[in-house]
């Protein structure tokens, strides 16, 4: 159990820096967003994670039972919706890529609740908690890490310069975060 939340949680962190790194430019390659409405745009995803990770206990203790699996299962097809909703919604619809951009921060907070720590600490026995969810950590920085190595190598392989100005197709990096 402890390594399937480590594998999960790598893969989170793919999705979480893949956004928190690319997202302003995807939102300009893909979107003809703006410096000014990409930055504002991307600024929501954490500001909207908060929501997500204040909440994500208290739905699951609250609502849930103190069930984590349903409710993590909910944030994660809020992830991929939001995800897949914003690769297809074509450019010129702030209002849903803000929508869309705000489902996926709150989802990615309330997944590190439960990736993170919160399933560590039910699954584990109290002694071996720290110990836990450093594994579940480390894995976490490596899928973030490969993220960063895996997306710019996509980036670079197909882009194309037209007129000196560099464009970048993110249809390969954008499957790869989902």
């Amino acid at each position: 159990a402890v390594w399937l939340l480590g594998l999960a949680s790598a893969s989170l962190y793919v999705t979480r820096f893949g956004l928190n790194s690319w997202l302003v430019l995807y939102l300009q390659e893909a979107k003809g967003y703006d410096n000014l409405a990409a930055g504002g745009t991307a600024a929501i995803l954490p500001i909207v994670g908060i929501a997500g990770t204040l909440l994500a206990g208290t739905i699951s203790d609250l609502l849930f039972r103190s069930r984590r699996v349903p409710v993590l299962l909910l944030y994660g097809v809020v992830l991929l919706a939001g995800l897949l909703g914003l690769r297809l919604v074509p450019p010129g619809h702030p209002w849903w890529d803000g929508a869309l951009v705000t489902a996926i921060g709150f989802a990615i907070g309330g997944l590190l609740v439960f990736l993170g720590g919160l399933m560590a600490v039910d699954l584990c026995p109290r002694a071996a908690t720290g110990a836990t969810m450093g594994f579940i950590g480390l894995f976490s920085y490596v899928g973030a890490s490969a993220q960063d190595w895996v997306t710019g190598m996509i980036l670079e392989a197909n882009k194309t310069v037209v007129g000196g100005t560099t464009h970048y197709d993110f249809e390969l990096a954008y499957g790869f975060w989902v």
